[in-house]
């Protein structure tokens, strides 16, 4: 009898759980502020304008970071990471299996992959600089059609992580970071 009751304690909380939770996610001022990404098939269907503009409202203006995708005249695609350095790329590493219990990073940095992937326009004239390395590296000027084309190759070594800045909903620079 007590075993009983207790199973219908528990069903009775998880009622109520799931109905207070229903209540929260309907209630709101009727706008639904959250962005609805389509799903994968539709979105293969669609132009990389269409695609951007889906997406668009899931950058805020400001600097992210991100693994370059993909680029092309109109549209750039990234998957965001979070750039570490020190006890804190190595502690990343490890959790996310890139680096042994008793391994080091070359460079001291490790990008953190939040396996989000985002697709957003270019700026008409967006600022593109990539490492060109050969013994030493540096930083040297593009443009996205050269990125595009494979004129220009990112100096990243796999990695490819570029800081973007997002202004009024269109990627208005790339900087590549030397990891």
């Amino acid at each position: 009898m007590v075993m009983n009751l207790r199973i219908v304690g528990l069903i009775a909380v998880g009622i109520l759980l799931v109905i207070g939770v229903a209540v929260v996610l309907t209630q709101g001022d009727g706008e639904d502020d959250r962005v609805t990404v389509p799903p994968v098939e539709e979105r293969e269907q669609m132009t990389p304008e269409e695609r951007a503009a889906a997406l668009l409202d899931s950058m805020p203006d400001g600097e992210h970071q991100g693994r370059l995708l993909t680029i092309d005249a109109s549209t750039v695609t990234f998957r965001l990471v979070e750039v570490l350095r020190g006890d804190a790329a190595v502690e990343a590493a490890r959790e996310q299996g890139a680096l042994a219990p008793d391994g080091s990073l070359p460079g001291d940095a490790y990008a953190r992959d939040t396996f989000e992937t985002v697709t957003l326009p270019l700026a008409d004239e967006p600022a593109i600089t990539i490492q060109v390395c050969t013994p030493g590296c540096q930083e040297v000027p593009t443009t996205g059609e050269a990125l595009a084309t494979g004129e220009a190759v990112p100096g990243g070594q796999g990695e490819n992580v570029f800081v973007f800045r997002v202004s009024q909903g269109k990627v208005a620079s790339l900087t590549e970071l030397q990891l």
